[in-house]
This record gives C-alpha cells, sequence and structure tokens, in this order.
C-alpha cells in the first residue's frame, strides 16, 4: 500500500497548498484517495489473478526460454514491481529431442536475427517486436526460416516474482502455460519444479 499512500499525501499536500484549506479536511482527503487507490489496486489484482487460473486450468504448460527481459528481474528487490516482463521462445511440441538446446538456439536466432532484402512478411513482423522495447503479450508465430520447420512461437510475458525461486531470475527459461486454441493468445508463467527450485 506504499504506492498508494505516497499517493494520498501529494494529493493532501496539493489541495492544502492549492485551496489554502484546513490541513485536517486536506489530510481526510487524501487518506480516501489512498484508501480508494488501494481498494482498486486489490480489485485490479484479483480480476488480473483470475484470469491467470483460468488459463492455467486449460491451456498445455510449456518450457519458455527467454530472449531478454527486464533488468529488474535480475536482481532480489523488495520493492519492485511484483512481476516484469521478458520475450520468450516456445513450442508446443514439447516431445522434441535435446528440447533444451533447440530452444536454446531459437531463441539465439531470434535475438540476432535481422530481415534480408527479400524478407517475407513473419520475418519483418518478427524484427519489428524486437525492434522495440515494449512488451507484445500476444504470441508472433516464428517463420520456418528462423525455426526451421519446427511450429515455435515468440511472445511478451509477464514473469512474478513470487515464482523465481530466488526472487530472481537465475535460469535461462522459466515455465508457462498456454491454449492451444488461441493462435494469439500470450502464455502464464507457472512454478519451476521442486528439483528446479532447489537446484
Amino acid at each position: 500500500m506504499w504506492f498508494e499512500m505516497v499517493i494520498g499525501a501529494f494529493v493532501a499536500a496539493g489541495i492544502g497548498f492549492l485551496a489554502s484549506v484546513n490541513w485536517w479536511i486536506a489530510g481526510s482527503v487524501g487518506l480516501l484517495a489512498a484508501v480508494g487507490l488501494y481498494l482498486l489496486s486489490r480489485h485490479n489484482w484479483a480480476t488480473f489473478r483470475a484470469e491467470r487460473a483460468k488459463i492455467v486450468e486449460t491451456g498445455q504448460i510449456v518450457k519458455c526460454w527467454i530472449i531478454r527481459a527486464n533488468s529488474s528481474l535480475y536482481r532480489k528487490s523488495l520493492f519492485d514491481a511484483p512481476y516484469d516482463w521478458a520475450d520468450v521462445v516456445f513450442t508446443f511440441e514439447t516431445a522434441r529431442p535435446n528440447l533444451d538446446q533447440v530452444l536454446l538456439e531459437l531463441a539465439q536466432r531470434v535475438a540476432s536475427f535481422r530481415p534480408g532484402r527479400d524478407a517475407t512478411e513473419d520475418e519483418l513482423r518478427v524484427a519489428r517486436v524486437m525492434s522495440i522495447e515494449l512488451p507484445k503479450p500476444s504470441r508472433t508465430p516464428l517463420p520456418t526460416s528462423i525455426t526451421g520447420g519446427m511450429k515455435a512461437y515468440m511472445v511478451g510475458t509477464q514473469v512474478m516474482r513470487e515464482l523465481l525461486p530466488e526472487g530472481k531470475l537465475t535460469r535461462p527459461y522459466i515455465w508457462a502455460v498456454g491454449l492451444t486454441d488461441n493462435p494469439e493468445g500470450g502464455v502464464v508463467m507457472v512454478p519451476y519444479s521442486e528439483s528446479e527450485a532447489s537446484g
């Protein structure tokens, strides 16, 4: 609730300064603003979790290899947001041999991809996504020129701090769940296995 309290304090100070009203009244208004913001954030957070839970219940678990991630995820902090974003690659073809190596190489190819003069629309789309820092939470199909024939995707996803074994990103991948029947859907992070978390 720290954020809401700070906003409330600014509201109170602003009212007191601009309107020259009684500071008790300004403080009360600021407190009400803080409480209102807190309740709204709780409602939004509950809705956010409910939507994620629905995907987890009905989707398929996939291993997502990280292409790039927000730098804040690589440090442990009590004051950072409960999640931040990472771009990942994944496939629903989870029975492929040497999947880790396949995903690692795929992530490297996407990170270094530069479209040629005769690039296809799919190749240009990948280049556009990688050229901006803003996450794209809807999945982008990867062209076969990058995947080598495997059906795979890239997507921006929320990496939840509470699901990181050490409170920060220490592995080159996360586990997530995606809906196979939604070609534009994102993926939702789920916990690492117990052996991975302790290792």
